[in-house]
């Protein structure tokens, strides 16, 4: 066996060695592992754990011990940082004053999924920690470029081929309200009807499949109109929410923000959610805590069009929303305003109507602006947000 002397003793007055690939520095004798992604190193620092989304049956970190985010939260310096720092230098002189640049609202961030909660048979809940406060308004959407993840490569390339375009990023609206630590969306595995879509969906089944928990994801945010005026309260007092499906998900947020952190407390929700199943209802338990606790600012309706809900109660109701129903639940439906998220008719359901000459089948939305038409509510108190 060949025997290799040690290195040699660092030079007089030298404490330490210079950092390995340096010149005469020893050579590594450990593997070095690399760092994890810089969101993640973030995550741990503030002690998150995956799962956190189940604790106590809240969906977010910033409702636990009544907190209302860990931005809050003091972090002392590292001791001795300061003891042996060297005098600052003198201040350089002022530098002429730059023009305004615009500020960046919308940006890209490095997240990781730290969870994803089923929510019914097709949808679930996907969290994200992003590192820091994420500054936004509730009912907003983020946005996910599907050309990020390996897998869905070869579909990407079929459809690309097919459409013969790019394909876009995707919007999901958010679930989360300010305030809580994570971002989070709520999004369906959304099937392939034939009758109304071209083609099928490309990153929605992902999303909600839970594959991605754990990993690091780049989102785009945050932006949209879809949000709660702040003159509100010398407007109105009473906004309409009208959802179907998986548009409860930016309606949620809106609630958790007006009702949690007691905005505008003289305006009073009211919802009209409609769906399939009592099975479908998205958030179903999250919605209900909220009129129990809220019982006088939020009245939830729930309207279900294939079975009969009325074992639960009277706030359950078969069939659809009707102008005599909301007549019965909002006193001035005209002054009020509304808030409409939901399927609409698709632009291939157009293009095949056009095609055929026939008028395509009304959808959710095109049946909620048929009913506030006939109570005569002024286009500009509706705010809309329709997918297909």
């Amino acid at each position: 066996m060949v025997h290799i002397p040690p290195p040699p003793p660092p030079p007089p007055g030298s404490n330490y060695y210079p950092q390995s690939g340096a010149p005469g520095a020893p050579p590594s004798t450990s593997r070095q592992s690399a760092s994890p992604p810089p969101a993640q190193q973030a995550y741990a620092q503030q002690g998150g754990q995956p799962g956190y989304a189940q604790q106590g049956g809240q969906p977010g970190y910033a409702q636990q011990g009544g907190q209302p985010g860990y931005a809050q939260q003091g972090y002392a310096p590292t001791p001795g940082v300061q003891a042996h720092a060297a005098a600052p230098p003198p201040a350089p002189p002022p530098a002429p004053a730059a023009a305004a640049v615009p500020a960046r609202t919308i940006r890209k961030y490095d997240a990781v999924v730290v969870d994803v909660v089923r929510r019914t048979h097709d949808a679930s809940s996907v969290y994200f920690f992003i590192g820091d406060t994420p500054q936004y308004k509730a009912g907003q959407f983020l946005s996910i470029d599907p050309h990020q993840f390996p897998e869905l490569k070869r579909w990407i390339d079929y459809l690309e081929t097919l459409k013969g375009k790019k394909e876009p990023i995707r919007s999901y609206s958010l679930q989360s309200a300010p305030g809580e630590k994570c971002v989070a969306i709520c999004t369906k595995a959304d099937e392939y009807d034939p009758r109304a879509h071209k083609y099928p969906p490309l990153l929605s089944p992902l999303m909600a499949s839970g594959a991605l928990k754990g990993r690091e994801v780049q989102i785009s945010g945050f932006t949209g109109s879809y949000v709660i005026d702040d003159d509100i309260e010398s407007k109105t007092d009473t906004v309409v929410h009208w959802v179907a499906g998986s548009g409860i998900v930016p309606n949620y947020g809106i609630l958790k923000d007006e009702l949690r952190n007691n905005k505008n407390p003289r305006v009073r929700h009211i919802m009209f959610d409609v769906n399939k199943t009592v099975g479908d209802i998205i958030l179903h338990d999250q919605l209900r805590a909220l009129a129990s606790a809220y019982a006088n600012r939020f009245t939830y309706l729930n309207l279900i069009t294939r079975e009969d809900p009325s074992y639960l109660g009277q706030n359950y109701l078969s069939g659809r929303p009707t102008s005599e129903l909301v007549r019965r639940y909002v006193h001035n439906p005209a002054q009020a305003r509304h808030f409409a998220c939901g399927a609409a008719i698709t632009k291939y359901q157009r293009e095949v109507a056009k095609q055929t000459g026939q008028e395509p089948q009304p959808r959710f939305m095109e049946s909620v602006d048929a009913i506030l038409h006939e109570l005569g509510v002024p286009r500009n108190h509706l705010k809309k947000e329709e997918f297909g």
